[in-house]
């Protein structure tokens, strides 16, 4: 049972609409304004999303670095190719930088080596934030400070 937002008391509350603002009244308090029909809000639930989540491979700078060399390429050469700063090379080869999923695509149709995979653990949506069902009178309030 939640509080009417004119008397206070706690029982069943209607949605009302008193002197222009939408309230939660009881009966007795809905008298004194327009009861409204009461909206059914849906709940949103998760959902598998249709394409599958894509990681890069664990092993991706052994292959990027492998891939790179058997096709003759300096790393200079191969940043150019990729529009990317020769550094950035260096980094994925050495592992301490992960590609992003676009450029990991792009590797793979460059060096003709597979460094995307499916994560399953991430296959859900994410949840949306639920909006707080009840809105009372002091959301709307501001609270001045007193110097």
């Amino acid at each position: 049972m939640a509080m009417c937002e004119m008397c206070g008391s706690s029982t069943n509350l209607v949605t009302a609409e008193v002197e222009g603002s939408q309230m939660k009244v009881c009966q007795g308090c809905a008298k004194y304004g327009t009861v409204q029909k009461s909206v059914h809000r849906s709940t949103w639930k998760p959902r598998k999303s249709d394409q599958p989540e894509m990681r890069v491979v664990r092993n991706y700078a052994q292959l990027i670095r492998t891939a790179r060399e058997r096709k003759g390429m300096s790393q200079e050469d191969f940043a150019k190719s990729l529009q990317e700063k020769e550094s950035v090379i260096q980094k994925w080869e050495s592992g301490t930088m992960k590609p992003r999923l676009n450029i990991a695509r792009q590797l793979g149709k460059l060096l003709n080596v597979r460094l995307l995979e499916n994560d399953e653990k991430k296959a859900f949506v994410q949840e949306k934030k639920k909006v707080a069902s009840e809105l009372t009178l002091g959301d709307f309030i501001k609270v001045r400070k007193r110097k």
